[in-house]
């Protein structure tokens, strides 16, 4: 648990197999200087698993990457994906995906990128300040090749089912390794190695995915997988290799 910039997060577990999980979102006005007091609050947002709006789902890992599926409103969803950097653990990106449900149809009507650097313990979301990134702004940097995600790639993936009514929160488990074909017509490419991809499978199943790709031909993936009725059936979490380099 801790504080990422803008984001301060907490996942604890219970008694009883319970988990609490909660987060304060504080987006800063822009500051001169690394003063904690000159970081002016701009907003705050709150979200738990134990108060309303509950999640449809909540898929953890045990390297601190989760997907959550929280209600809107009528028919609409937002789908929170957070995943962590293999190879920098202070590094992390949330992409949510809002979707809105038009009959037998579920459309894309937004995506939100946050890129996060940790920032210290969780204290209740307090005593930020107001230093920069340490990296150049999102919309600034080019928007990420589709030669470097498209094509071919192994995946070692863990999962977590819907089976079970009664368990919102779910660790992601098992290490199935599957080929994916990656095609550059389902791909929403976003700046800094980031992309959002929308399969819709023969049968009706629809995929709403992100990725990173945090080195060359290596990426971590996230999934929500939903039944032509457009019920959550599945979350995935993945890493990937491209087959090339394997």
């Amino acid at each position: 648990m801790g504080r990422f910039r803008g984001l301060s997060v907490q996942l604890l577990p219970t008694p009883h197999d319970a988990h609490s999980f909660r987060y304060k979102s504080i987006k800063l006005l822009p500051t001169v200087g690394c003063e904690a007091d000159a970081a002016t609050r701009y907003s705050i947002g709150e979200r738990s698993i134990k108060t309303s709006p509950f999640p449809l789902a909540f898929s953890y890992s045990v390297n601190g990457s989760y997907v959550a599926v929280w209600p809107l409103g009528e028919n609409i969803l937002e789908l929170e994906h957070c995943l962590f950097n293999p190879n920098d653990k202070e590094s992390r990106v949330r992409i949510f995906q809002v979707l809105r449900l038009e009959e037998t149809k579920m459309l894309l009507q937004s995506v939100k990128v946050f890129c996060e650097l940790w920032y210290g313990p969780f204290r209740d979301g307090d005593q930020l300040g107001g230093c920069a990134m340490r990296s150049s702004g999102f919309a600034s940097t080019p928007t990420t090749p589709a030669s470097v995600v498209a094509g071919s790639w192994r995946a070692l993936l863990a999962t977590t089912t819907t089976s079970n009514a009664q368990a919102c929160v779910q660790q992601v488990t098992g290490e199935k390794v599957i080929d994916i074909v990656r095609e550059e017509k389902d791909l929403l490419l976003l700046p800094k190695d980031l992309w959002c991809e929308l399969q819709q499978g023969k049968d009706g199943e629809r995929a709403f995915s992100i990725g990173w790709l945090f080195e060359p031909g290596h990426a971590v993936t996230s999934s929500c997988v939903f039944s032509s009725a457009s019920k959550l059936k599945e979350v995935t979490m993945a890493r990937e290799t491209a087959q090339s380099h394997v």
